[in-house]
């Protein structure tokens, strides 16, 4: 990963290697015009520190400013951490290291954690991806939402959809944000996201809205058309903006 002396985190710069190729640009320094010299580092290291054996996508870093102190992503990889054996597509989650603050210091990640780990231990019996994490310019990041096909990850997902998860910090216990018992979903959840204070989550499924407040349960949000791609406002806001896809009767 990539900070400059602004504490700029260029996604583009994000070292999610799969090939001794990649992995070996990572270690080249960037300059940039002004001529300051830059640097990447791998994040989807694997256990002894070296290459995933598997692809690594779609990362998404926490958006408490230059603190950034979660970057989470997918893999296929198995060797990210130990005990992964399922073959399935997890979410994983790269907390910062190291000493902290908002001034662009370099950043450093520590160990991979699972996120997308059943309850009871063992793995998930069904691939995770789309993660989505909290922060903001008043809030840590410590929240990573997901949206996973596993069944096994929670007791009584029992509707064979991909539901929207969410675990309050790395290595915490998985909770299930759409609605589950006898109101369980008949669509898959298709985008997921979290506030930057982790108070809310909001997820689509089937062009309709959710959303989950604290300890209730999700409700659905009255939008004008079919609902898609959620998503929280960072910095001071904590709004939540969403595309609305009409059926007008003439052109517009």
């Amino acid at each position: 990963m990539t900070l400059n002396r602004k504490g700029v985190l260029p996604i583009a710069l994000l070292a999610l290697a799969g090939t001794a190729a990649a992995a070996a640009a990572a270690t080249e320094p960037e300059v940039t015009d002004a001529g300051r010299q830059l640097s990447t580092d791998l994040i989807s290291r694997s256990v002894g520190g070296g290459l995933p054996n598997g692809p690594s996508t779609k990362p998404v870093i926490s958006g408490d400013r230059r603190y950034a102190r979660l970057i989470a992503f997918e893999s296929t990889a198995t060797n990210l951490v130990r005990g992964d054996t399922n073959g399935q597509k997890d979410i994983f989650v790269v907390p910062r290291s190291g000493s902290i603050n908002n001034q662009g210091t370099p950043w450093r990640g520590s160990d991979a954690v699972l996120v997308s780990r059943p309850r009871g231990g063992g793995v998930a019996n069904g691939a995770s991806g789309s993660a989505a994490v909290s922060g903001d310019f008043r809030h840590a990041g410590r929240c990573i939402a997901f949206i996973s096909r596993a069944s096994n990850l929670v007791p009584g997902d029992t509707n064979g959809r991909a539901d929207a998860f969410m675990v309050s910090a790395p290595g915490r216990a998985v909770q299930r944000v759409s609605p589950g018992g006898g109101s369980q979903l008949n669509a898959d959840v298709n985008r997921v996201t979290v506030s930057g204070d982790c108070s809310r989550v909001s997820f689509t499924a089937a062009g309709r809205l959710y959303t989950k407040v604290g300890g209730r349960a999700a409700r659905r949000v009255s939008t004008r058309g079919s609902a898609s791609e959620p998503s929280y406002a960072q910095g001071n806001s904590d709004a939540l903006v969403y595309v609305a896809r009409a059926t007008p009767t003439t052109p517009l």
